[in-house]
């Protein structure tokens, strides 16, 4: 089932948003675990095909107004945007959550939260040993990951512009149609009852 990938496609923007809605609300459930290390997703994609969005909907799924940013894990900049920030809150108003996003690839010389030596020490800890990792939830309990290659991740999520003969790449970016793949689906969330519900209502598999 691992191998297994699922496709969402969107014909407009509240389309993309009900079914980032409904990701966050499955993913809650192993979230709630708070074992072990973080849930780590990676997300990549061109340029404004919805990245921020998945940032966006996410938080305020999850923490809705109890959202708070960390100012001292924020950054952004006018040629690169968002790169990284750290919210933290309740889910229902009573379990404490953090959350941290972080555009990898915009954050290549800015690294002050030390998320590429986790990453490394993530993909150098052999599998069942990753209690040996100090402190794992140092950065959140949900590492959301922009454009990281080879991330050791328990999601990719890829997010592609649709297109046809008659329609023109601009127009279909702004027009917010989109094909989001979801695959290399690994515990807690292959074995999560509530995100396979989400899979089988919401996607195709491919």
């Amino acid at each position: 089932m691992t191998n297994i990938s699922y496709i969402f496609e969107s014909k407009n923007r509240p389309e993309l948003k009900e079914f980032i809605q409904n990701f966050a609300r499955a993913i809650q459930p192993s979230l709630a675990l708070k074992v072990g290390l973080p849930l780590v997703i990676s997300i990549c994609g061109e340029k404004n095909t919805g990245k921020s969005l998945f940032w966006d909907e996410i938080k305020n799924t999850l923490l809705e107004e109890t959202a708070k940013l960390d100012p001292q894990s924020l950054h952004s900049n006018e040629e690169t945007g968002r790169i990284y920030e750290k919210w933290s809150g309740a889910v229902n108003g009573t379990d404490k959550l953090s959350i941290l996003f972080y555009n990898l690839s915009a954050a290549k010389d800015i690294d002050p939260l030390n998320i590429h030596p986790f990453i490394n020490q993530l993909k150098k800890t052999p599998s069942g040993q990753e209690a040996q990792i100090l402190d794992p939830r140092r950065l959140g309990d949900l590492l959301l990951l922009s454009n990281g290659l080879n991330t050791p991740s328990i999601l990719d999520i890829s997010l592609h512009v649709q297109t046809e003969e008659s329609l023109f790449w601009q127009e279909a970016l702004d027009n917010w149609k989109r094909k989001i793949r979801l695959g290399n689906i690994k515990p807690p969330l292959l074995n999560s009852e509530q995100f396979q519900d989400f899979l089988t209502n919401n996607c195709e598999a491919v």
